[in-house]
C-alpha cells in the first residue's frame, strides 16, 4: 500500500526513485521472510 502510494506520486516526476524504493521494500520484506525460514 505504502509503495503503491509512492509509485503514484512518483509518476509525476521521480518514477525511477519510487521504483527503487519499492524494490528495496520488496527485498527487505523477502529477506525478513527468508531469515524466518532459516
Amino acid at each position: 500500500m505504502f509503495g503503491y502510494v509512492l509509485f503514484q506520486d512518483g509518476r509525476r516526476g521521480g518514477s525511477v526513485l519510487a521504483f527503487i524504493i519499492i524494490v528495496s521494500h520488496f527485498l527487505l520484506y523477502y529477506s525478513v521472510h527468508y531469515s524466518v525460514l532459516i
